[in-house]
């Protein structure tokens, strides 16, 4: 069953009208990552299945792997999100 990504809020906390993950680059900007966001649900990026879109929200990032506190570097765990079943 396909999926699509669903932000509900951002790093900071604050949640927004939803949006949907586009695309994302883990490696931009020396592994700060970029997520570009829609809010039409219907260009989202999709998944066929929940383990993959998992897969993605925990990417790492291949040019800095770690954070400075020592933990990976994953630039979308920074989003809180809310996978959507595509019907």
């Amino acid at each position: 069953m396909p999926y699509r990504i669903k932000i509900i809020a951002d790093r900071h906390g604050f949640y927004h009208p939803p949006q949907y993950l586009l695309s994302i680059d883990v490696d931009f900007a020396g592994g700060i990552g970029l997520a570009r966001l829609t809010r039409n649900p219907d260009d989202a990026l999709v998944f066929p299945d929940l383990a993959s879109l998992m897969e993605t929200w925990k990417a790492r990032s291949t040019v800095r792997p770690w954070r400075l506190d020592g933990k990976p570097n994953r630039p979308l765990t920074a989003y809180t999100i809310e996978p959507e079943l595509i019907d």
